[in-house]
């Protein structure tokens, strides 16, 4: 009779261990489901063409995958192997290196940047002033940021150094420890400080005190156009992807360069959250200490204990979330710039949290191509009828079918129609500056929609043409048969 019990709770226990399995396994496979949901989502609503996603959750790998395209003209499909630029996720790259060198004395965070760099002085408010290694890691040296000083796109050997002095004798924004202003030069100058303390070219200090050693198999910095296997880029335009190349910046290296697969930031994040030992290296602490939370390229969440950045270029963007105390790693990659990664990465982290992990998102990019688009679409013809108007107007002008009208009241219409247009050109001009919060129309160009100029280009024709053709029929009258 016992022995009857005994089998009958044994039988019992394993039919319950084998179910609570299951339960346990569906849990995680609905989970799979929802982020490959939502990845395919949001790529469809942010146009992205490829995209790569790795997941690391209590301190293991568990989703790892491509998505669409690395070369949409080509049909090559994102895998493991494609490398993807990481924009800003460059710069925690560059600030383990100077942490290091700290570590190991080479470097004094709280020294002035001119010990390592003598010729490197700026003033604030018209005076000299001192930024140190840590204010440029905290990214509080008081630099404004790079869109406004414009530095030169180069590919020489030496355009990190030259990039830095383009900035140097600059007066700051703020006073330096003021204020938090994200800056890339703050990241380039300690790149250069790599460069000065080590003797070494950046791209050679990073390939043999960082990836070497961390195993990190794939990683480089780009220093030439094309590297093998680095996925296309892409730049939503008239509706759709279309393919935009950027070359190899070399002055935004430390800021900006570094590509990788996702099986190095696979490795990346699991060297970061401590899953990884790697003698030497020491995963970034979150402090309360730290007024701005930015640190070494790092954006940190103390409250909630996170860690995290995005990184966005022209045609490519990424974006990465740690939680260092369960273990869990989050990085999204893209071959477009794209707000879209880091909705991706937030809605993972909910649906890895038991979250929904599904919201309405605005992609200014999108919206931006969309509306100029559509602005074009509807512009085109009305210039086409009005082209015409201006040319039977003229027609009959040509054959004294209607008459100029000579008067006060016609100069004043001329003179009128002249300033508003004047203006009008103006505003286009100036565009940018309220749109856009940025004064160069390169900076549009470069990062948004083709379509944009062309819609304003059409909008300020559309405009001047009506102008045109009322100052006519206001200033022109029938002659008498």
């Amino acid at each position: 009779m016992k022995k009857k019990i005994i089998c009958f709770f044994l039988a019992i226990s394993i039919i319950i261990i084998s179910v609570s399995g299951k339960g346990i396994a569906a849990g995680q496979i609905n989970k799979e489901q929802k982020i490959d949901q939502l990845v395919k989502q949001d790529m469809r609503k942010g146009k992205i063409p490829g995209l790569a996603v790795a997941i690391i959750k209590d301190g293991r790998m568990i989703y790892k995958k491509g998505y669409g395209y690395a070369d949409i003209k080509s049909k090559k499909r994102v895998s493991s192997h494609t490398k993807f630029q990481l924009a800003s996720l460059t710069k925690a790259f560059t600030g383990h290196e100077i942490t290091q060198l700290a570590n190991l004395g080479f470097i004094n965070l709280n020294d002035s940047v001119t010990k390592y760099i003598p010729w490197f002085h700026v003033k604030y408010k018209g005076k000299p002033a001192d930024i140190t290694v840590k204010q440029l890691l905290e990214q509080c040296s008081g630099i404004p940021s790079d869109d406004i000083l414009r530095i030169p796109v180069s590919q020489a050997s030496d355009a990190l150094e030259q990039g830095v002095k383009h900035v140097a004798g600059i007066n700051l924004s703020a006073r330096p420890g003021d204020k938090f202003i994200y800056s890339n030069i703050n990241y380039n100058i300690l790149g250069l400080i790599i460069e000065k303390v080590t003797g070494k070219k950046y791209e050679e200090v990073m390939q043999r005190a960082i990836f070497d050693p961390l195993g990190l198999k794939h990683a480089s910095v780009r220093t030439e156009p094309s590297p093998k296997d680095m996925t296309k880029g892409y730049k939503v335009s008239f509706f759709a992807p279309r393919e935009f190349f950027e070359p190899a910046d070399r002055t935004i290296a430390p800021a900006a360069n570094i590509i990788l697969d996702s099986n190095d930031i696979e490795k990346w994040m699991a060297i970061n959250l401590g899953i990884d030992k790697v003698l030497g290296f020491n995963p970034i602490n979150l402090s309360k200490d730290n007024k701005f939370h930015y640190y070494a390229g790092w954006m940190f969440d103390p409250d909630e204990s996170i860690i995290y950045h995005s990184g966005n270029l022209q045609n490519n963007s990424a974006y990465i979330l740690l939680e260092p105390k369960n273990k869990n790693g989050i990085a999204v990659l893209a071959n477009l710039n794209s707000p879209y990664t880091r909705a991706i990465a937030k809605g993972i982290d909910k649906i890895m949290h038991g979250g929904n992990g599904f919201e309405k998102y605005t992609d200014e990019f999108v919206y931006a191509d969309n509306v100029s688009s559509i602005m074009i679409i509807l512009c085109f013809p009305m210039i086409l009828l009005l082209l015409w108007w201006l040319s039977s107007v003229m027609r009959k002008m040509y054959k004294k079918q209607r008459l100029y009208i000579n008067n006060k009241l016609s100069l004043i219409n001329i003179i009128i129609a002249v300033l508003l247009i004047a203006a009008i050109c103006l505003s286009a001009y100036k565009l940018p500056s309220w749109v856009f919060q940025n004064p160069y129309w390169s900076y549009v160009n470069d990062w948004y929609s083709n379509a944009i100029k062309y819609a304003v280009i059409l909008l300020v024709c559309l405009v001047v043409l009506l102008i045109i053709n009322l100052t006519l029929i206001f200033n022109t009258k029938r002659a008498n048969k």
